[in-house]
């Protein structure tokens, strides 16, 4: 049996995606606290306040992202920090 699998809205930058009322991913700039370089990232607002890590694009050292995350799956503050700190 053939069929399409649904595409995921690709997130833009600074702009949650929307799953109803509640965003799904939110886009992200992420500073390297090792090299200093940005890269783009995504950060998952289902799971409310957590810690994840994110390995540098560039330098591919682990960076820790810390999410507060609301009642209603918004981003409020995001940490960033070295996994050695």
């Amino acid at each position: 049996m053939d069929y399409d699998m649904p595409r995921r809205p690709r997130p833009r930058p600074n702009k949650p995606v929307q799953g109803g009322s509640v965003p799904l991913v939110y886009p992200v700039e992420v500073s390297c606290p090792y090299c200093g370089e940005s890269f783009s990232t995504v950060v998952d607002g289902w799971g409310g306040s957590q810690t994840c890590v994110e390995d540098c694009a560039v330098c591919c050292r682990p960076v820790l992202l810390t999410l507060d995350i609301d009642a209603n799956g918004t981003l409020q503050a995001l940490h960033i920090a070295r996994e050695d700190d």
